[in-house]
């Protein structure tokens, strides 16, 4: 149940805020530039996107599930014990 209501809010959450983002940019506020506002929301989720990626997982993102099927071909299924770690240790 607590895993359910997790990923529920996890999806729901990040869309719900991006949503009321775009509403206060286009309908609520009558800013003179305010389509600037879209170039610099979504420098800041490049930047954001950029450093989870280099300070959370070390600079190593898979695509889809490559990671977990290399494991199981080539280490048995054992898989990192932390986002960090690489097949090579292994």
């Amino acid at each position: 149940m607590l895993i359910e209501l997790t990923s529920g809010l996890a999806a729901v959450l990040p869309k719900t805020l991006v949503y009321y983002i775009l509403l206060g940019i286009v309908h609520n506020y009558h800013i003179r530039f305010q389509y600037y506002l879209y170039l610099i929301f979504s420098l800041i989720g490049i930047v954001l996107t950029t450093l989870i990626v280099k300070r959370f997982l070390y600079g190593k993102l898979g695509k889809g599930t490559s990671n977990i099927l290399y494991a199981i071909v080539k280490k048995s299924g054992f898989l990192p014990t932390t986002i960090g770690d690489s097949y090579e240790q292994y």
